[in-house]
């Protein structure tokens, strides 16, 4: 018997209630067209992922070698790569089998991929190039850009799960627990959960802390006008500020790919590492910054 499709039940964040996510903008409609597709199929989202995998290593392949061509159709390929990320999670979701395991394997394959696509972008534009700063612009620009990636997705998760009361595969702190420890009963699943759980946190650990701390950092700015907020924050509201998820969104991981693919497709990989890096970070900072002061003039207006 074929299982129907609901579309609202493979949504993480629905656009109409919540708020626009921009970052699922680019390749969500073709993603949910792909899970509708497949949706009574044997395919998993394991596999979508590993179809995002796939297009993602050909994507590095373009990049990397020389001519027009080759540089357009690597920008396509990362966004049919974004367009695999989606589904992945949304299949999962519409038939209500979010794993731990998916949800480790995913961000595992995004690492590899994205320190790939950045590699692959240096070794392009080092042909012929000798420039001292090249490869620490490289560097700094994927650093940049996967902090960028884990501050959305931070207040992404802490809003379904402290606004929205919503059940996650996601904890904003992934750090090991006595829970993680017997998720499957199947011995062999549980050592690959724990495989890719170190990776995990490897990869994202120090991100992860990172904006853990700047979060706490804004809180404790907060703290210091108690004529303006009161000492005891009310997380729901720190968490549902719905204008500023949307302008986070921004930064997250389907918005960084797709200015990616374009500035590949149109030769400027150089202005694409400083757009990373300057604009990126600067538009960061002040994020931070306005989510505070939209925090505070709330707070006024509810005195």
């Amino acid at each position: 018997m074929k299982r129907k499709f609901s579309r609202q039940s493979a949504i993480k964040i629905d656009t109409n209630k919540d708020f626009l996510d921009v970052s699922s903008v680019f390749g969500n409609a073709v993603a949910l067209l792909f899970v509708r597709i497949i949706y009574n199929t044997v395919l998993t989202p394991i596999h979508v992922t590993f179809l995002a995998l796939v297009s993602g290593v050909a994507g590095v392949f373009f990049i990397y070698s020389d001519g027009t061509v080759n540089l357009i159709i690597g920008a396509l390929l990362i966004q049919v790569k974004n367009i695999f990320d989606a589904a992945d999670g949304s299949l999962a979701r519409a038939r209500n089998t979010p794993s731990r395991i998916g949800r480790f394997l995913d961000s595992v394959v995004d690492f590899f991929i994205g320190l790939l696509l950045f590699f692959a972008i240096g070794l392009n534009l080092s042909k012929g190039n000798t420039a001292v700063y090249l490869w620490p612009l490289v560097t700094l620009a994927f650093l940049c850009s996967m902090i960028q990636c884990s501050y959305y997705v931070y207040y992404n998760i802490q809003y379904l799960l402290i606004a929205r009361q919503k059940n996650s595969a996601s904890r904003a702190d992934e750090s090991f627990t006595d829970d993680d420890m017997r998720v499957y009963s199947e011995p062999y699943k549980q050592e690959i959960l724990q495989c890719l759980q170190h990776l995990f946190l490897l990869f994202y650990g120090w991100q992860d802390k990172f904006v853990k701390l700047v979060d706490h950092a804004s809180l404790g700015l907060l703290k210091r006008y108690p004529r303006v907020v009161p000492s005891n924050i009310d997380m729901v509201k720190w968490y549902d500020q719905k204008r500023i998820l949307q302008l986070n969104s921004v930064l997250g991981l389907g918005t960084q790919l797709f200015l990616m693919s374009f500035m590949v497709a149109i030769g400027q990989m150089y202005a694409y590492l400083w757009i990373v890096v300057l604009f990126g970070n600067g538009y960061l900072i002040w994020l931070i910054l306005y989510r505070i002061n939209c925090f505070r003039r709330l707070e006024l207006l509810n005195d």
